[in-house]
């Protein structure tokens, strides 16, 4: 009898455990977006090679020589910092060496003088993007939350700024919606609206200082259209805005006129991409991230507009060495090279059109766990562009400490 007992409880037992441990969660589509759109990190999230820091390849014969920027830093090739303001974050360097800087945690757009004096600070929800038009005009994104689907959801609104701070215009992907929404298919929130969802940190947008539990969009770049080309094409002209959204994997331009979206790629062929760029020559090179749940690695892809095909890439051998599934940049450099940032492991390299590494950096800054700091973006600028006001001697030919003598405010 005592056995027969001991048996019954043990079953008990183990039925009463199994009810009250969670089954095992996979982590959705879903999930994995709403844990992406949490924020950034500052660090990577495992112990990186402490022996690899700062520029570890440099083919000088092949490399376009330059200035890098990154998170308010000015480097040389060699990897030393030549300038840095009193400030960091993502900031956009003008020619005359001032800093349009974006502060998301304090929700702040400012431009500042080359010793750092703010001339200007606006509060304003900003998030991913701060662009400069060629006639000085400023473009950011921010946020606005509305209630769809029974639920608060975030839209962004990308917003003109005058040079002065001063509001000009503003686009709402909410406004929007519908019309966008025939450039992708449909999102999770549209096929499963009653699923739970993890619930986004409090974000201030230009209507609501609620947050929504639902990131709809995420847009991450914006580009004003340059002279190409397809200038000739209405969907191309000069003015235009280049557009993209990592949540709908979705690359598309607005009408600078209408507000309407004349031209969209990307679902079923980029993941999660960021910093589309169009080039000179009409075509457009785009950072193309990859999930980690699907493809695993990441591309540099250059498309050609309008036949919707890729004309090159750049994939790394094996290719799950190069994957940064947040943030990241690709630029094209006028050698033809191209300087790819893979942010999220606080590395930056350049390729030529063969997909030969010529230039390699990693970031010397680790946290105590071991940690390399990322960063959001890095840019190469030309010397001719940057010395004028670095280096004013070097143009009377003598050679000076470099960030001696900055422009006069």
């Amino acid at each position: 009898m005592p056995a027969v007992l001991l048996c019954v409880l043990t079953v008990i037992g183990l039925y009463a455990a199994r009810q009250l441990t969670p089954e095992p969660v996979a982590l959705t589509d879903d999930a994995l977006d709403r844990l992406r759109a949490l924020g950034y990190l500052t660090h990577t999230t495992y112990a990186a090679d402490a022996s690899q820091v700062g520029v570890v390849r440099h083919d000088r014969a092949r490399a376009w020589p330059g200035y890098n920027w990154y998170d308010c830093v000015l480097m040389d090739m060699d990897g030393h910092t030549v300038w840095q303001p009193d400030f960091g974050g993502y900031c956009v360097l003008t020619k005359d060496g001032e800093v349009y800087r974006m502060r998301t945690e304090e929700s702040v757009v400012s431009r500042h003088r080359w010793d750092g004096v703010e001339r200007w600070g606006l509060e304003m929800g900003v998030h991913h993007e701060l662009s400069l038009g060629p006639d000085g005009t400023i473009y950011i994104l921010s946020t606005e939350v509305h209630e769809y689907k029974k639920r608060s959801v975030e839209f962004d609104v990308i917003v003109q700024l005058s040079a002065d701070g001063e509001p000009l215009s503003r686009w709402s992907s909410w406004e929007h919606l519908e019309k966008l929404q025939r450039h992708h298919p449909p999102s999770r929130l549209d096929r499963k609206p009653h699923v739970q969802l993890v619930k986004l940190p409090s974000a201030k947008g230009l209507e609501s200082e609620a947050g929504g539990d639902y990131d709809y969009y995420h847009l991450n770049s914006i580009q004003v259209l340059p002279e190409t080309p397809l200038s000739g094409d209405p969907r191309f002209r000069p003015g235009n805005l280049l557009v993209s959204s990592n949540h709908a994997d979705l690359l598309f331009i607005i009408d600078s006129e209408s507000g309407g979206v004349v031209w969209s790629w990307g679902p079923g062929d980029v993941e999660g991409p960021h910093m589309p760029r169009m080039l000179p020559g009409g075509t457009i090179l785009v950072f193309d991230n990859g999930r980690e749940h699907k493809r695993g690695h990441t591309r540099i892809l250059e498309l050609d507009p309008v036949a919707n095909r890729i004309v090159w890439s750049y994939v790394a051998d094996p290719p799950e060495s190069f994957f940064s599934s947040k943030l990241g940049s690709a630029q094209r450099l006028p050698n033809g090279n191209t300087l790819v940032g893979d942010s999220e492991n606080g590395r930056a390299f350049e390729i030529t059109r063969a997909g030969d590494i010529v230039w390699e950096w990693f970031d010397s800054d680790f946290n105590e766990d071991g940690q390399r700091s990322l960063f959001y973006r890095m840019e190469r600028y030309d010397p001719e562009w940057i010395e004028p006001w670095l280096l004013p001697s070097k143009a009377a030919g003598v050679e000076e400490p470099a960030g001696k003598h900055p422009p006069s405010p």
